[in-house]
């Protein structure tokens, strides 16, 4: 009789499938420790083996080690959300009672076509309905669908899936872009996800940054199970996965597994040599939503693709032509990085984009020692110092952003920066000092990104810049040139906030805001920067495309108020970001009646009422038609509302003449400082006189108000937010005009942001790396100083004349026997515009004060422009 060689003499150099069968094998004989050691073996050196992963998980259950199998199943779920036995696995092993529920949900989604009748996760519900509409072919349905299952904040990427599914389907490349980026962002370990996100780059001229992504799925999925559900077994990615997978297995197999197997048998004649059935587990990983279909052994409902005819035939690039292309590139087709980003850019329809500052940006932290100290004394500017080092550290730790505390009169910290100190009390030296700064961190490859200033004008004056109005104001306190390295300052490159402190030498207010800052930031960085800002802005735009469809829901957490005569144009912002309807008038609403949340108060909050210069209230306005009794100007809000109690919004933009005045004020003697003392984040609002519409279409403060809502609620931080509303409204009301007239500048210059600029909506203090540009469009710019005073009796047209008549009787009945001055145009300051704009233009304003409410003296201002036929070109009153 022959002597058999041992079988174990051929397993030295084993492969995949070898390795399954004995795998299987152990599992019949329950030699689980056997399992525990070769699934450890294989997995040093395949990493990324799901399959694996998934019968070490199921290995552990079976040896009670149930924490461990858990963990590694949930991992399983959140490379491949779509990994059936893992759910299977996950509802048979764990005791998460919610849990189980929640992955019973999930296993049902993915296996059934038709939702069953029965309770079932509230995202999950409007999920099957886009799948229905998925596989008919509506892409508008799946989209509407999907929306309103993101709504519901699943924690799950499978909606995610399914809308980019949809969105490269339809074709869309600028929407898979997008969402692509986003759901990126918030789920960076899902391999479908990153699949189609190194796709769309592609697709964009960004081949090695899609490549490099397909090499970290390829890690992380080292059999390919994902990306072939999705591009078909024979993708053209093919080569970044091995060819074939051994090791060197130099275990001993139990005599139990040899039996299973077969080895213990002997036979007459030479020797015997193992025959393992080579097993396809692929059969044990089950396609769902595939565009490719991996295994068709098992009968399972795939999400879409057995709708479809013949999909188990089409890969992704077939269904979508975009795809199909293989970018190849010989050294003459390589272009200029700029140029490149620049065509990107006009791609995407995003300017922004093509004047893009490279640099990596710094978040800067401004105050002035020397002011601080004469302000608090020294021990508390030392105090104050130490919170901002430690503010800076914590920014600087977020995932884009460094950050540094910059004190322009402090010759230590400036001496490394080759810069030279100035006087902090001066704005226009403090500009420049900013400017010095940028160009020093240009030499590391640095820009100014973002700019917080601390204190109020008595620490970093506001700048103090010509009135371009006829109105009763001398100059205008701006914080806009803090913003530029020029002197255009109407539109900022860089967002700018301010921490104000109050008048005298507490400094309360001021630790306050600082501590709340450092506060967000550290709980923000323990949940993950980048993840939560991009959610905001999945949830935000999310919001404005249901807006489009009529399904967005008004939501209880926004609180407007608006005076009674201004309630058309409230409206028209309030829509931004709830129902008009839930609009508060004053009157009738005032301080007496006014209903305010308590405990939590509402997350945004919008205000369009009358504020004055030397008190801290707000009032109302009765429109012209209300004959009911009560004052004319009932006070509408006032500080002594608000306390720890009853919080103020979290996101205010108020329109109130001075809602933003903070000169020599106490906390409880400013509506703004109130605010930011009890719980608002960011506050928006003007420093001086402010003007609105008072019907449609929206102007002024109106039209900024509305765009900076609609940036918020896209999901930037509202530094930019507002940044972006005042170029948006410079670039719409140059093309109306041909140029931004006195109201439109005083708009751009007063509204100033007390907060920190990176602040979010839904977001706090969470930012990924945003856009600055090297610089902003030039504007023209005329003021009413550059026109030419007109008598109103002798030299103004008689229609415009009676057109001033008509307004007054219509819309403003109080402003009878109000002083009017009239300036008009100069000969050819028009010229090269459109016809409309070429004639001559008179601008009438009109002033009258009125006396009411405990001795408080209101000042109106009315601003109408005509042509010289007489017709209203625009019409505005002050708030």
């Amino acid at each position: 009789m022959q002597k058999s060689t041992s079988p174990l003499d051929y397993l030295n150099a084993l492969d995949r499938y070898k390795f399954l069968t004995i795998l299987n094998a152990a599992k019949e004989a329950e030699e689980h420790q056997f399992i525990k050691q070769a699934c450890l073996l294989w997995l040093v050196n395949y990493p990324g083996d799901l399959y694996v992963q998934f019968q070490q998980a199921l290995n552990y259950a079976n040896l009670g080690m149930i924490d461990q199998a858990v963990s590694i199943l949930n991992s399983l779920v959140e490379l491949d959300p779509q990994f059936i036995e893992a759910y299977q696995a996950l509802n048979q092993i764990s005791s998460n009672t919610d849990a189980k529920a929640e992955w019973a949900a999930i296993l049902s989604y993915l296996t059934v076509e038709n939702q069953p009748e029965g309770a079932f996760l509230e995202w999950l519900i409007p999920l099957w309905e886009a799948r229905k509409a998925y596989s008919s072919g509506d892409f508008d349905t799946t989209n509407q669908m999907v929306h309103q299952s993101l709504l519901k904040s699943p924690d799950s990427p499978l909606p995610s899936i399914l809308h980019l599914k949809a969105a490269y389907k339809s074709q869309n490349a600028e929407l898979l872009i997008n969402l692509s980026e986003i759901y990126y962002q918030q789920w960076p370990n899902c391999l479908q996800v990153s699949i189609i996100k190194s796709l769309a780059d592609m697709n964009q001229d960004k081949e090695s940054e899609g490549v490099e992504r397909l090499h970290w799925v390829a890690a992380h999925d080292s059999t390919g199970q994902v990306i072939q559900r999705l591009l078909g077994q024979n993708h053209r990615f093919a080569d970044l996965w091995p060819d074939e997978m051994e090791i060197y297995f130099d275990l001993a197999v139990p005599a139990t597994v040899a039996n299973a197997l077969g080895w213990n048998q002997l036979a007459s004649g030479g020797e015997i040599e193992p025959e393992l059935e080579e097993i396809p587990v692929e059969a044990k990983q089950v396609a769902v939503e595939s565009i490719e279909e991996q295994d068709k052994t098992k009968p399972v409902i795939t999400e879409v693709d057995e709708a479809e005819e013949d999909i188990a035939k089409k890969t992704l690039e077939e269904i979508n032509p975009m795809f199909a292309k293989t970018p190849t590139a010989a050294d003459e087709d390589f272009e200029d990085v700029q140029k490149v980003f620049n065509r990107l850019a006009k791609r995407l329809k995003n300017k922004e984009l093509e004047r893009a500052d490279n640099r990596f940006p710094i978040y800067v932290i401004m105050s002035s020692k020397t002011q601080l100290e004469s302000q608090y004394g020294p021990n508390t500017a030392e105090v104050i110092d130490g919170l901002l080092q430690e503010l800076a550290g914590l920014i600087g730790n977020m995932p884009d952003w460094n950050a540094r505390v910059f004190y322009p009169d402090d010759p230590a910290s400036l001496s490394q920066l080759g810069i030279k100190p100035t006087v902090a009390t001066d704005a226009w030296k403090v500009k420049l000092s900013l400017a010095d700064l940028d160009q020093a961190l240009a030499i590391q490859g640095e820009m100014i990104g973002s700019l917080l200033i601390v204190g109020g004008p008595e620490i970093i004056p506001f700048h103090q810049l010509p009135n371009p109005t006829l109105d009763d104001d001398l100059e205008v306190a701006s914080d806009n040139p803090y913003g530029t390295i020029d002197d255009n300052y109407f539109i900022p490159q860089w967002p700018v906030g301010r921490l104000p402190g109050e008048a005298g030498n507490d400094a309360g207010l001021l630790l306050y805001q600082i501590r709340q800052l450092i506060y967000r930031y550290e709980k923000g960085s323990k949940k993950g920067l980048n993840i939560d800002l991009s959610f905001s802005a999945l949830f935000g735009w999310l919001q404005n495309l249901l807006a489009l469809f009529g399904l967005a829901n008004s939501t209880d957490s926004t609180l407007g108020l608006s005076a009674e005569v201004w309630q058309e144009a409230s409206a028209g912002v309030y829509n931004t970001i709830g129902k008009a309807r839930n609009l508060l008038l004053s009157p009738p609403t005032n301080t007496a009646n006014i209903q305010l949340a308590k405990k939590t108060g509402p997350d945004l909050g919008y205000f369009n009422l009358h504020g004055t210069q030397d008190g801290p209230n707000w009032y109302g306005q009765k429109d012209f038609s209300n004959d009911s009794s009560g004052p004319d100007y009932p006070i509408a809000l006032s500080p002594e509302l608000f306390s720890e109690n009853v919080p103020s919004p979290k996101y205010v933009f108020s329109e109130a003449c001075y809602g933003a005045n903070i000169a020599e004020k106490a906390h409880d003697e400013a509506m703004s400082l109130k605010f930011l003392d009890m719980g608002t984040k960011a506050f928006i609002g003007s420093t001086c006189i402010a003007y609105g519409s008072v019907t449609m279409p929206l102007i002024a403060a109106d039209y900024l108000a509305q765009l900076y809502w609609k940036q918020v609620l896209e999901g930037d931080a509202v530094g930019y937010a507002l940044m972006r509303a005042k170029l948006t409204f410079a670039q719409e009301m140059t093309k109306k005009q041909g140029f931004l007239d006195g109201e439109d500048q005083k708009t751009l210059l007063s509204f100033v942001l007390y907060g920190d600029p990176l602040a979010a909506y839904e977001g706090d203090s969470k930012s990924t790396k945003l856009v600055r540009v090297k610089s902003q469009p030039a504007v023209k710019a005329i003021s009413d100083s550059d026109l030419v005073p007109t008598s109103a009796n002798g030299e103004m047209p008689k229609k415009v004349s009676a057109g001033v008549k008509e307004v007054i009787e219509k819309y403003l009945p109080g402003l009878q026997n109000a002083q009017m001055k009239v300036v008009t145009s100069k000969a050819g300051q028009f010229e090269g515009k459109s016809k409309s704009t070429k004639d001559d233009r008179y601008f009438v304003t009109l002033q009258k004060s009125i006396q009411e409410n405990q001795d408080t003296t209101h000042h109106h201002f009315a601003r109408m422009t005509f042509d010289k036929r007489g017709k209203l070109v625009k019409f505005s009153t002050s708030r």
